[in-house]
């Protein structure tokens, strides 16, 4: 069972707004913000999706908090079959070129 309580416990907050380390953070933020007003998915299969990511890196140190906001829209967007996982490299590039 994930335990939530303490994925949220890393999420980055300063004076209740979120901080990003690096600019592709604050666009993946952005994105997965986007997409789920636009209904691509609802705040529950978000939290789902993302809470499994950050299980899945706990442990890892060198680990971005927002690597695994962007492992869970690669994730849930495949599995929605909405994108390819290859067509996300272009994503990953175009965020790397940002940054």
């Amino acid at each position: 069972m994930i335990d939530r309580r303490s994925s949220l416990q890393r999420f980055p907050f300063g004076d209740e707004e979120p901080i990003f380390s690096a600019p592709w953070e604050a666009h993946v933020f952005a994105i997965a913000l986007q997409l789920h007003e636009k209904g691509i998915f609802t705040w529950p299969e978000w939290s789902e999706y993302l809470s499994e990511a950050i299980y899945s890196n706990q442990g890892e140190e060198n680990i971005a908090y927002y690597v695994s906001w962007l492992e869970a829209l690669i994730r849930l967007l495949t599995d929605k079959e909405i994108i390819e996982s290859s067509e996300f490299s272009q994503l990953i590039v175009a965020l790397q070129e940002i940054s």
